[in-house]
């Protein structure tokens, strides 16, 4: 695996082609999850939260219009919606967002909206308190939007540039949902794009249900963190001299 302070860790194509059609698999036998109380159903080409995403909710503030970007089964978005104003959660692939607004009917959840769309390219026409997102840990290029949650080419640089230029209001949080071992390559991205890491909750811990999952997912050893990013300010342009 490849990594470094300008890179983000990644994985051969063939592998993650290979993992995917596995966690698919999976997925179709056991559908179902349940992280600290909340139980989840996810699609055979959605991504299962197996590293108890859940646990982004106390550091979400409250009160806050909040956007899940790549929800994925709603995950975040759930975990976040009871203390949040609203929830829109977006995700490229249509199974994804069925599986959240399915997720969200069982468990009560009235404020949060789920939308399909493409967060490169999606004109949302607001800004948000908070944006959410647990990118994929992999950077090789899978054809097709279901696959999109284990591998997207340049969806976290772009996650960085829409935030910053489109999402974040100005007092805006961006919590990224990845690997510890990408905490320098998500600096260089929010030192480009004027967003400073504020905050590092690490995700590790999980209880045995979880541990014997992330060996069944080939998932045992990941290290995840919850990465917070605020706006920091602009260097002044100085004016031409006269």
């Amino acid at each position: 695996m490849e990594s470094g302070p300008d890179l983000l860790p990644s994985f051969p194509s063939w592998l993650i082609a290979a993992y995917y059609r596995w966690a698919a698999l999976l997925n179709r036998l056991s559908p179902w999850i349940e992280l600290d109380g909340m139980r989840l159903r996810v699609e055979p080409s959605v991504y299962k939260p197996i590293q108890n995403e859940v646990r982004v909710a106390p550091h979400v503030p409250t009160g806050r219009d909040v956007l899940d970007v790549g929800c994925g089964s709603g995950v975040l978005g759930l975990a976040a919606a009871p203390r949040s104003a609203s929830v829109l959660a977006i995700d490229v692939n249509p199974a994804a967002v069925r599986s959240t607004r399915l997720n969200a009917e069982r468990l009560g959840i009235r404020n949060l909206e789920a939308r399909q769309g493409d967060a490169a390219s999606l004109e949302l026409g607001r800004c948000f308190g908070v944006v959410l997102c647990g990118p994929p840990f992999s950077e090789a290029d899978l054809a097709g939007v279901e696959r999109r949650w284990a591998s997207a080419p340049g969806f976290t640089p772009r996650l960085f540039e829409r935030a910053s230029q489109d999402w974040l209001a100005d007092d805006g949080l961006l919590i990224v949902h990845h690997m510890a071992r990408a905490r320098a390559a998500l600096e260089a991205l929010g030192r480009q794009h004027h967003l400073a890491l504020v905050a590092e909750h690490p995700n590790h811990r999980k209880g045995a249900k979880l541990h014997a999952l992330a060996w069944l997912y080939a998932q045992v050893g990941l290290r995840t963190t919850f990465f917070v990013f605020g706006r920091r300010p602009r260097p002044i342009e100085n004016g031409p001299r006269t």
